[in-house]
């Protein structure tokens, strides 16, 4: 079966909880994309 790629918005104001995320995706072995909202703005990020 074909892995799919994620793309995640994520909208959180916990900075701990936001690095979580960043590490459980870092950790899986496809390219997922995450985009962060904060304060009516985004930042891409890609993993």
């Amino acid at each position: 079966m074909k892995a799919r790629r994620l793309k995640v918005l994520l909208i959180e104001d916990d900075t701990i909880e936001v690095m979580k995320m960043h590490r459980a995706l870092s950790t899986l072995n496809e390219k997922h994309s995450i985009v962060e909202a904060n304060n009516g703005g985004r930042r891409p990020y890609q993993f």
